[in-house]
């Protein structure tokens, strides 16, 4: 799979080069701008025949892996969705953590990570032990129930975060804007 910054997903034979097919993103949230570069900025997770992916512009897939489409949800997304069970895990383009059951895209609950008014990044969701972390740019470190999108754990550092929280050997590393590298056990 081969996304594009056009809003392109492309799939090819991997001995071949190939393309077998190809999707173009068709949905985008009227009025809502976005600085990105291309519409993808994570990764389409693949599980049990299906690939999962969307764009920072208010769409959300789920495709089979010969292209046709199963589902489509008004959702877009921040980096790559986690699969858990029979539910997607995603943060929004609209800053939003997100529940969505696997089989037909419905929302199964949201769970707002900030105002309007906040201009942050949020990274993730992980799924660290049992629960969901999220990275803020606001230097926020927060975790969440998967079932119910409840707040579980915060942390907060005086350098917001620049990525998605990484799990290694016991502990949670991430890095922050100002070049530092942090770990929390």
């Amino acid at each position: 799979l081969l996304s594009s910054s056009s809003g392109i997903l492309l799939a090819v034979d991997i001995a071949t080069g190939k393309k077998q097919w190809s999707f173009n993103f068709n949905r985008y949230n009227t009025g809502y701008a976005r600085n990105a570069f291309g519409a993808f900025n994570g990764s389409p997770s693949v599980y049990d025949g299906i690939i999962y992916f969307g764009n920072v512009n208010g769409q959300f897939n789920a495709l089979k892996t010969n292209g046709n489409m199963l589902w489509q949800a008004p959702f877009g997304i921040e980096g790559s969705p986690v699969l858990i069970s029979n539910s997607l895990f995603l943060v929004s383009d609209t800053n939003n953590l997100i529940r969505l059951n696997r089989e037909n895209g419905s929302l199964i609950w949201s769970r707002n990570l900030a105002t309007e008014s906040q201009k942050h990044r949020y990274y993730g969701p992980e799924l660290i032990g049992s629960k969901l972390w999220i990275s803020g740019s606001n230097g926020q470190l927060n975790s969440f129930k998967p079932v119910t999108g409840e707040l579980i754990d915060q942390f907060s550092v005086k350098s917001g975060f620049a990525g998605p929280p990484i799990y290694y050997s016991g502990k949670i590393l991430l890095y922050t804007k100002s070049g530092q590298l942090i770990a929390f056990e």
